[in-house]
């Protein structure tokens, strides 16, 4: 095992509960504990159905990184995305969102 294998494996052995940071060149961005949630939530859900990235991708008719970008939670879920990837896992994304929000 090399130095890079031991860096990686000990990058993802953070709690699952922690609340991730996307490091920027500026500083550091918190995601929401709301946002948190509901890309862990899609990525089970994907998991679940036995899916990869690409083949939800495909599924929803949306590009793979912008599924990868949405399950780490760097970016915010749109209505339209939501009913695209709601539609592809048959769950009402909306409806989940609306509760951990609120």
């Amino acid at each position: 095992m090399n130095i890079f294998n031991l860096f990686t494996i000990s990058r993802y052995k953070k709690s699952v509960n922690t609340i991730p940071k996307i490091e920027k060149h500026k500083g550091t961005i918190f995601i929401s504990e709301e946002r948190y949630k509901l890309a862990a939530y899609i990525k089970r859900l994907r998991i679940k159905r036995g899916h990869s990235q690409v083949e939800l991708a495909w599924i929803a008719g949306m590009c793979n990184s912008g599924v990868s970008r949405i399950e780490r939670g760097h970016v915010p879920l749109t209505d339209k995305m939501a009913r695209k990837l709601g539609r592809a896992l048959r769950v009402d994304l909306i409806k989940k969102q609306k509760e951990l929000e609120g």
